[in-house]
Order: C-alpha cells, then sequence, then structure tokens
C-alpha cells in the first residue's frame, strides 16, 4: 500500500486551474515566446556584428598608430645607460611638434630597456624609471602592440640599433581615440534600430500564423475539447454513434440519386451532440480514425438492407482531410465492401476543397486506388471554400463538385448568383456534374436548375433522417425516386 503522502486537493485543484489557464491562454503564450525567440535572434546577431564592428574600428586605428610611430619618430638612441643629446631631444621635440600639427592630442614617449622614460614632453619624467604599461612591455620584448585605455589609443613599436641585435627601446605614441569611439558607438546604434525595425517586421509578418498556431493549440487542449474527444473514444465503444441519410437528386426530374450519410451522437447525458462540434473536436486526434471507419461500417449496413429491400442507392460518405492521406484507407473500405456485400459502385467519397488540396499529389494518389477499386463518384465537398489550383483540380480523379451551402443560400437571400453560376460553369468546363447543397426551398431549386446545376440537396427535399424514416419517406416519392 502506498502511504506516501498526497498534495492536498485545494492544491491540486489550484495546479489544474493554472494549467487550464495557462492553455486558455495559448495565444498570448505562444506569441510571448515568439516575441523572446525573436528577440534572443536578434541580441545574438547584433552582439556579433557588434564585435565585428568593434574589431575592425580597433585593427584600422592600430594599423594607423603603429605606422605613424614607425615613419614619423626615428629617435637616435645614446649608449645604453646615457641620456639624450641635447640635440636628440630638439629633433624628437620637432618630430612630435610636426606630428602634432595633423592631430594635436597626440604624444610619444621613448622607454629604455630597464625601464627608464628615455624621452617625454615633460622634461620632468626624462630619467625616471617606472613599470612601464603592457604595451611598453611587449615592444621591449620585440613585438609590437596597441591597448585602447579610456580614449586613448596607445601603441608600442620596438626599437633596434641594428638588425639581429636585441631591443635597445620602445617608442610608445599616444593617440586620441574618441572619434573612433564615438563613430563605433554611432554604428552599434544603427545597428540595434536595424535589427529592431526587421526583427519587428518580422513578427507582425508571422503574427498571423502564430495566432492560428496558437489558437490551434489552445483547441487542441482546451479541457472540454479533451474530454469530448474522450467521451467520443467512449461513444465508439459502447456504439452511441448512429447515421442519418439526406438525399441527393436530380435537379430536372427530382428523381433521388444518391443519399449522404451524415453521422450524429446521442449522448446518455447531454442528449444528441452537434456533429459540428464533436467531428471538429476530433479532427487531427486518434479518434478520427476509428470514427471515419464506424461511419463507412454504418453506412454500408445501411446500403445493405436497402439493396435486401430493392432500394437501389448510392450512398456518399465523407472523408476528413486527416484521414484522406492515410495509405490503409483504401484497404479498410475494400475490407468493409466485402463484408458487407455492398458493390463498390454502390459507394461515394466526398472529400472537402482543402483536404484535397492540402496535399494534392498524395490526395490524387488515394483517390486513384478508390477509383480503380470501383468506388463510384469522387466528389469535392463545399467547393469554393477553399483556394483551389485549377490544375491540380483537372489532375485529380473526381466526378462532382459539391456548391458550398453558404452561395446557395446567399444566392436565395440576394438574388445574386454570380458565383453559383461561375462554379457550375466552371464545373461543366471539366467535364463534372455538379451538386448545390443548402437548398431550401422550390424557388432556390428552380432557379438552380434554369443555371444547369444537375443535382440538388437541402431542406426542399428533407431533413437528415434516420434509415427506417428514410426508408419511409423515399417511399412516399415513388415512382419519382425509382
Amino acid at each position: 500500500m502506498d502511504n506516501s503522502p498526497r498534495p492536498p486537493k485545494q492544491v491540486l485543484g489550484f495546479a489544474r486551474a493554472v494549467r487550464n489557464r495557462w492553455r486558455q491562454s495559448f495565444v498570448t503564450s505562444i506569441t510571448l515566446v515568439a516575441l523572446l525567440g525573436v528577440a534572443a535572434f536578434a541580441l545574438l546577431i547584433g552582439r556579433i556584428v557588434e564585435t565585428q564592428i568593434e574589431d575592425e574600428a580597433f585593427e584600422r586605428a592600430k594599423d594607423s598608430a603603429q605606422l605613424a610611430a614607425r615613419a614619423g619618430f626615428a629617435p637616435r638612441l645614446p649608449p645604453f645607460g646615457e641620456p639624450l643629446s641635447a640635440r636628440d631631444l630638439t629633433e624628437l621635440d620637432r618630430q612630435l611638434a610636426s606630428a602634432r600639427e595633423r592631430e594635436s592630442a597626440i604624444d610619444m614617449r621613448v622607454w629604455g630597456r630597464d625601464g627608464t622614460i628615455v624621452y617625454a614632453r615633460d622634461r620632468g619624467l626624462i630619467g625616471r624609471r617606472s613599470p612601464p604599461p603592457s604595451s611598453v612591455r611587449e615592444a621591449l620584448d620585440g613585438a609590437s602592440a596597441t591597448a585602447v585605455r579610456g580614449d586613448v589609443l596607445q601603441t608600442a613599436v620596438p626599437i633596434v640599433r641594428r638588425r639581429g641585435e636585441p631591443v635597445a627601446a620602445a617608442l610608445e605614441l599616444s593617440l586620441p581615440y574618441g572619434a573612433v569611439a564615438a563613430d563605433v558607438r554611432d554604428r552599434r546604434r544603427r545597428l540595434w534600430l536595424t535589427l529592431a525595425v526587421v526583427g519587428l517586421l518580422a513578427y507582425a509578418l508571422a503574427f498571423p500564423g502564430l495566432r492560428r498556431a496558437g489558437r490551434a493549440l489552445r483547441a487542441q487542449y482546451d479541457p472540454r475539447r479533451v474530454e469530448l474527444v474522450r467521451e467520443l473514444r467512449r461513444a465508439l465503444d459502447r456504439d452511441e454513434l448512429s447515421v442519418h441519410f439526406q438525399p441527393i437528386a436530380e435537379a430536372a426530374s427530382g428523381r433521388v440519386h444518391t443519399v449522404e450519410a451524415l453521422v450524429r451522437w446521442e449522448h446518455p447525458r447531454r442528449g444528441p451532440v452537434s456533429p459540428e462540434r464533436f467531428v471538429a473536436a476530433v479532427e487531427g486526434t486518434d479518434v478520427m480514425w476509428p470514427l471515419t471507419l464506424r461511419v463507412f461500417e454504418l453506412t454500408l449496413e445501411q446500403c445493405r438492407r436497402w439493396r435486401d429491400a430493392g432500394v437501389e442507392l448510392r450512398v456518399a460518405v465523407n472523408v476528413s482531410g486527416a484521414i484522406l492521406p492515410e495509405r490503409r484507407l483504401p484497404l479498410e473500405i475494400a475490407a468493409l465492401l466485402e463484408r458487407s456485400g455492398v458493390p463498390a459502385d454502390a459507394l461515394e467519397v466526398e472529400v472537402t476543397e482543402g483536404a484535397v488540396m492540402a496535399d494534392a499529389a498524395a490526395a490524387a494518389g488515394i483517390l486513384r486506388r478508390l477509383t480503380e477499386m470501383g468506388v463510384g463518384l469522387i466528389a469535392i465537398d463545399d467547393f469554393g471554400t477553399g483556394y483551389s489550383s485549377l490544375a491540380r483540380l483537372h489532375e485529380l480523379p473526381l466526378d462532382t463538385l459539391k456548391i458550398d451551402q453558404s452561395f446557395v443560400m446567399r444566392m436565395a437571400r440576394e438574388g445574386d448568383d454570380t458565383i453559383v453560376r461561375s462554379i457550375v460553369e466552371l464545373a461543366h468546363a471539366l467535364g463534372l456534374s455538379v451538386i448545390a447543397e443548402g437548398v431550401e426551398d422550390e424557388e432556390t431549386w428552380a432557379a438552380l436548375v434554369a443555371l444547369g446545376c444537375d443535382f440538388v440537396q437541402g431542406y426542399a427535399l428533407t431533413r437528415p433522417l434516420p434509415g427506417e424514416e428514410f426508408s419511409a419517406w423515399l417511399a412516399a416519392r415513388v415512382p419519382s425516386s425509382a
């Protein structure tokens, strides 16, 4: 028995509330993460470029300083331990004065090997021994060196009497670095301003996609959605799902041509659950696959009963965009057809425009396999709501376009048939038939016939009905549906 202490209910409740609140605010969270990511990337790039700017400026200043030290000054050194003569001091004063005509803040010293100042503009420093700067120590060891100290650039170069002899002294040249440092600061400011503008533009361009992704993830992790998916999984195990059927009739004659299968869920406690709600909830989850197969199974079972009763109707089943690319889909449909004893040409498959266009190559492969099996019409559902490429559309093994009900209802409401007419003409030009869904009255039906629409579907015929009720409704229409 586990006797380990458990967190109190208040703590667990608080933790769940925080988790749920975070999930509810996922748009904000993912936006913040994206913004921080852009900022971090900009900081990284900015620091790299900033370092390059500083190094480039320092290298240019160092090269100029060392060149000035070697080209502008030529001290005649006395024997070791002896001071410079008055003449040599005067000559160095002249060289320094000449250099100061170009740059007034320039200064120069000469250091002996023992750390004694051999020459300085301030005569009081000559002969004084003190620890030389690090750059001077490096020059006394034979290597030129440059360092920045505040607004001063100090460079030191070794002085030798003859080739091959040890360093006799080091010439230290001090130059103003303030202007260079100010230029570096100005370039850094422009760099950060540019990066900020670019970062904000990149974020602005990415924001719509981030918002959509955030909403999708928030919806995916919405506790209500998670619970609905869990309950639907149980509903599949308990056989709580059923299928209702809505007829598709020939527009000109009214003869029922096909019936579309529409899944329904009667929840034991909540009652009927809207398909728009639970189908959208399971989209993209592992429940979508068994749900799709169950709809095919129920539809084919009803089709078998109708055929046994002498009623031969085609049945149409919608396939989700998440399921369409599944390579196993044709094999599963073939197995269900064989089990039910329904011929393949009695089954139709409907896919949405967006599902086909999301991966047209994969969709075309699956649809061709279904066609080769003998499955009947392959229809594009809700046509006009996606972004089809006409070239891609023409390459798919399609027979029918289904005009989305929003266009049909707008035509009925506003009297503008431009979109519907265009889709009908486009479909016929591609050799496809047209189904108009959302037909709710005889007037709209007549207008669609005038536009050349081939089939109609909607409440003008009947609402979706359970199998037995649909059989009774169909029998009442004989002989028009025979």
